[in-house]
Formats: structure tokens, sequence, C-alpha cells
């Protein structure tokens, strides 16, 4: 098997892409040391991004060494209906009108509960938010 040069260049920024998912921590504590650069660090941080961004490292390479015409065929023969949509959700989920709400469903719901203050928020938070979160992103 001889593997051609685009498919050695992909399989190694596969192994990057998953090798930067072991990493995002590092990355969103570079955020915080290098704040004229928060945001790349920030966006890197996010594990929904990693092969995002790795894929369109990958089609830059492609361009480069298929051509224009070839690179664009492969782009074209791909469905991104899913990831386009779920990119667009997590923005949604991700704004500040809900997370706000989030937070306010939170206390409300730690308050209505018939336990001391830290043992219902603590309740809420292990319960509820993880179905919150599925709600919202579902």
């Amino acid at each position: 098997m001889n593997p051609s040069t685009i498919e050695i260049i992909g399989t190694s920024l596969f192994v990057i892409a998953v090798l930067h998912t072991f990493t995002v921590k590092f990355f969103e504590k570079l955020s915080h040391v290098q704040p004229n650069h928060a945001g790349l660090w920030h966006l890197l941080g996010e594990v929904e991004v990693v092969f995002g961004f790795w894929a369109m490292v990958l089609v830059m390479f492609m361009f480069f060494i298929t051509g224009f015409d070839q690179a664009i065929a492969y782009i074209d023969s791909r469905n991104f209906t899913e990831p386009m949509f779920v990119f667009a959700i997590m923005v949604v989920a991700a704004s500040k009108p809900i997370l706000t709400f989030a937070q306010m469903l939170v206390r409300w719901l730690a308050k209505i509960i018939p336990l001391p203050n830290q043992v219902s928020y603590f309740f809420v938070v292990l319960f509820f938010v993880p179905l919150l979160g599925s709600f919202i992103t579902e």
C-alpha cells in the first residue's frame, strides 16, 4: 500500500486533532494567561471546535497540494448539514440570554426544594442541570 501525500497529511492532522482534544484545558489556561489572544485560545479550547478547525487545515493543505478544483470537489462531496446544525445550536445555547435563563431557573428550583440551601442547590446542579443542558441543545 502506497498512501498519497494528502492521505499522509490527513492522517497526521487527524492524530494532531485527537491529541488536541486531550489538551483543550491547556488552551483554556492560555486564554487567561495571554489576554491579547484570549479569543483565539478560548476557541481552540472548545472541544466542539477542535475537529472542525483541523478539518479546515486539511482543506487548506488540499488546496495547495491537489489544487483548487479537487479540493472544492471534495468539499462538495460531503454533507455538512449536521455539523452546521450542531454549531448553530451550540452558539445559541451559549448566548447570554440562554445562560442567564438557565442560572435563574437553577436558583429558583433550588429555592423551592424543601432542603437546606446548599443541599438543594447541589441536588439541582447534579440532577437538573445535565437535563437542562440536554433539553437546551436538543
